[in-house]
């Protein structure tokens, strides 16, 4: 789980294991966080589970994050954070964390079932050309770049 504290944010995690099923903090990251995130595991890890390889993929956050540019309104941007949950386990702020998208509202994030890893899909109260909610749908954004965005479309 991925909360923000105080205009960061932080990783939570339950170890069921023991039966006190205690949460434990990890790691905060981010700064100028203005919304609540949304966080999803995403599909990229392999799933060969018999040959012992459990990664069921990395996390994935996208918020909105302090003011793209400052005026009147305070909008942030979309940002995103990601966590490899095959090597150290730290989160990782990519170099291009932010893909300067004007924000009014939290993003909600999902992955589709659409190609061989899916898209990702964004929807989010939006300042483009006009305001609105929109809908966004990207290539899964790999590495260091942002998400091409392939589909964008005002909600009705």
């Amino acid at each position: 789980m991925v909360v923000d504290e105080f205009g960061q944010l932080c990783h939570y995690w339950r170890n069921n294991d023991i039966n006190s099923y205690p949460w434990t903090k990890t790691y905060c990251f981010g700064t100028d966080i203005t919304s609540t995130p949304s966080m999803i595991q995403n599909t990229f890890g392999s799933h060969d589970i018999n040959a012992g390889d459990i990664n069921a993929g990395d996390f994935e956050v996208l918020v909105r994050q302090g003011p793209a540019q400052p005026n009147a309104l305070g909008e942030g941007e979309l940002c995103r954070y990601t966590r490899d949950n095959t090597e150290t386990l730290e989160w990782q702020v990519p170099q291009i964390p932010c893909f300067g998208y004007p924000l009014k509202s939290a993003p909600a994030l999902t992955e589709s079932r659409i190609g061989s890893y899916g898209h990702f899909e964004v929807v989010a109260w939006t300042l483009f050309e006009t305001e609105g909610m929109d809908s966004l749908i990207a290539n899964p954004p790999r590495g260091v770049g942002g998400p091409e965005v392939i589909i964008r479309e005002m909600v009705q």
